[in-house]
C-alpha cells in the first residue's frame, strides 16, 4: 500500500500486462528522493518479487519504482510507491520504581516521549544473566507480579516498542526485594461438624498460607489444655494449602467429650493460632446404649391398643 510503514525484511511484488507479451519487468529502490534508482529485481515475463531488507538502509521514505517491456521494446509508464520505513525503537524506559509484599511486588515506570510507543514489556533476569519475559504487550505504565517467594531478590528491565514492533534500548536493570514473611498461616476447614460418635471419626483439617506450608498437624485433646498430636503432613513450596485426613479410633478414648483441632507452619517458622480463639471441633464419644424403659403399660382400647412408659434418665 502506498504511502504505507514498513520495517524488517518486507516482500515487494508487482504484476505486469500487455496485449501481445510482457517480455521483462524490473523493481527499483530509491532512497535519495528518486535522485538515483538501484535495480532490486527482474524477471522475464510480466511477475516479479523481491524481499527488501529495510534494515540496510537508513530510516526514511523508500521510493519502490516499477517497470515493464514487451516484445516491441515499449516500456511501460513507471508505478512508484513511496514507504516510510522505521527500524528505530522508542526512547530507554526511565524511572523505575517498586513496592512489594512478601509474595506479590509491583512495578511502575515514567512514559517515554516517542509518539509511536504502542507498548511494553517487562521481562527477568535469570541466574545464568539470561531474560524472559515476564508479561508482553503491556500498555499501562505499571505492573503486578505475583507468586514471589518472600525475603528474596528479584531483577527486572522495561522494554518500549513502537507500533511496528521494534524495540527500544532495554532500561537499566532494578532489583526488587520482597519482604520477609511474618504472617501465620490459617486453619480454613474443620470437618466433619460437631456430633456424637461411638467407633471412629473420619477426621478432616485443611490450612492455607499465603506463600507455602511447610507441615500440618491434627492434634487431639480431652480438656481443650493438652494438646496430643496424631497425625501430620510435609508440604513443599509449590504448596500453600494443605488437606490432612485421618480415620480416628475411638476403642480406646474414654467416654466424653474429644476436640479436635490443626495446627500448620509455614517456611518462614509462622504457626497457626493455638490459642484460646483457634478453631477447633467438639465430638462426644458415646458408647453406652440408653437403659431399657422402664414402667411399660399396655391397655386395649376399641379399635387400638395404648402403649406407654416412663421417660428415662
Amino acid at each position: 500500500e502506498d504511502k504505507a510503514d514498513i520495517s524488517g525484511t518486507v516482500k515487494i511484488t508487482m504484476t505486469a500486462q500487455d496485449n501481445v507479451a510482457v517480455v521483462r519487468s524490473e523493481i527499483l529502490l530509491s532512497v535519495n528522493g528518486g535522485e538515483s534508482w538501484k535495480q532490486l529485481g527482474y524477471s522475464d515475463n510480466g511477475n516479479c518479487e523481491v524481499l527488501l531488507d529495510t534494515t540496510e538502509y537508513s530510516d526514511g521514505i523508500h521510493m519502490i519504482k516499477t517497470l515493464a517491456w514487451d516484445e516491441a521494446g515499449n516500456e511501460s509508464i513507471p508505478l512508484e510507491y513511496s514507504y516510510t520505513a522505521d527500524n528505530t525503537g522508542p526512547e530507554q524506559v526511565q524511572g523505575l520504581g517498586y513496592e512489594s509484599t512478601h509474595v506479590t511486588a509491583t512495578i511502575w515506570w515514567d512514559d517515554v516521549a516517542d509518539q509511536d510507543v504502542a507498548w511494553f514489556r517487562v521481562e527477568q533476569q535469570q541466574e545464568d544473566k539470561t531474560y524472559t519475559i515476564v508479561e508482553d504487550r503491556i500498555t499501562t505504565l505499571g505492573i503486578n507480579i505475583r507468586n514471589l517467594k518472600p525475603g528474596m531478590e528479584y531483577r527486572y528491565r522495561v522494554i518500549a516498542y513502537d507500533r511496528l514492533g521494534n524495540p527500544g534500548i532495554p532500561s537499566e536493570t532494578i532489583v526488587i526485594k520482597t519482604v520477609e514473611d511474618t504472617m501465620a498461616p490459617a486453619v480454613t476447614s474443620l470437618s466433619p461438624e460437631p456430633g456424637i460418635f461411638a467407633s471412629s471419626i473420619d477426621l478432616l483439617v485443611t490450612a492455607e498460607d499465603e506463600f507455602a506450608l511447610q507441615e500440618l498437624t491434627m492434634q487431639l485433646s480431652t480438656d481443650l489444655i493438652v494438646w496430643e498430636d496424631l497425625c501430620s503432613m510435609s508440604g513443599t513450596e509449590d504448596e500453600n494449602m494443605l488437606t490432612l485426613t485421618h480415620k480416628l479410633d475411638l476403642a480406646e478414648l474414654p467416654e466424653g467429650y474429644i476436640y479436635i483441632r490443626g495446627v500448620a507452619r509455614d517456611f518462614a517458622g509462622n504457626e497457626s493460632d493455638t490459642g484460646l480463639e483457634a478453631p477447633y471441633v467438639q465430638y462426644l464419644v458415646d458408647r453406652t446404649a440408653p437403659v431399657a424403659p422402664a414402667g411399660v403399660k399396655a391397655a386395649g382400647n376399641s379399635g387400638y391398643i395404648e402403649i406407654a412408659w416412663e421417660q428415662g434418665a
